[in-house]
């Protein structure tokens, strides 16, 4: 998935990204956003140069708009496919999705709910170098409560399996998470001894050197979290 010039060829690329569509889709009807977008003014990424390269056909440094064409995708009329016209899947593009996992997050939020819920802490992972990774891995933290360690969540990150040779990559070396410590009461969580460990192809990630030499400075971690 990582490598650009082969994931295509690859069936599970068209699956992930239309996985990503709906999931967007599902965002779209939980906030009210299935008929009109904003995009940030001179958001970063948002420039038809970046650390990728220039957008093709579009002017040099100028700032992508959802008026900006969507090229090589043609209307029948032969004008150039826009974001704009992409925003209602269901009333511009004609299909749908059907039922499946996350629908139940889609319901719009109101205020009220917001206001009514208690506020959900995080365990916040940082400062992990995707480059000393090889592919893909995952952050998961845990919580050791009355003596039984259970799973809290999981994130997944995406990563290829040559970091140094995508410039891209270059420029979002640091990966990090952000866990919901949903399902534990708060009770729970505050007396909750919490851990994080991040899987890799080669096995955990430790989170500190096994051996320290004799008048050196202490290892440096592997990564760091906190519960926020």
């Amino acid at each position: 998935m990582g490598e650009n010039d082969t994931a295509a060829l690859d069936p599970i690329f068209y699956f992930h990204h239309s996985f990503v569509d709906r999931v967007f889709w599902l965002w779209q009807k939980r906030h009210g956003a299935t008929d009109q977008l904003d995009i940030i003014e001179h958001y970063p990424g948002t420039n038809s140069v970046d650390s990728q390269g220039p957008t093709p056909g579009i002017t040099p440094n100028s700032w992508l708009t959802l008026d900006s064409p969507l090229d090589p995708f043609r209307k029948q009329d032969g004008s150039p496919y826009t974001a704009r016209d992409c925003i209602n899947i269901e009333k511009q593009l004609d299909y749908i999705y059907g039922l499946g996992s996350l629908d139940d997050l889609a319901a719009p939020e109101t205020v009220l709910a917001r206001e009514s819920e208690p506020a959900v802490k995080h365990v916040l992972v940082s400062g992990i170098n995707r480059g000393a990774i090889r592919g893909s891995f995952l952050i998961s933290a845990f919580a050791t409560v009355d003596g039984k360690r259970v799973r809290i969540g999981t994130e997944a990150v995406l990563s290829r399996w040559h970091v140094e040779g995508c410039i891209n990559c270059q420029t979002h070396l640091q990966a990090s998470a952000a866990i919901p410590l949903r399902g534990l009461t708060t009770a729970a969580a505050a007396s909750a001894e919490i851990g994080v460990e991040v899987l890799t192809r080669d096995g955990p990630l430790a989170q500190h050197a096994m051996t320290v030499v004799a008048g050196s400075s202490p290892p440096r971690p592997r990564f760091r979290f906190e519960l926020r």
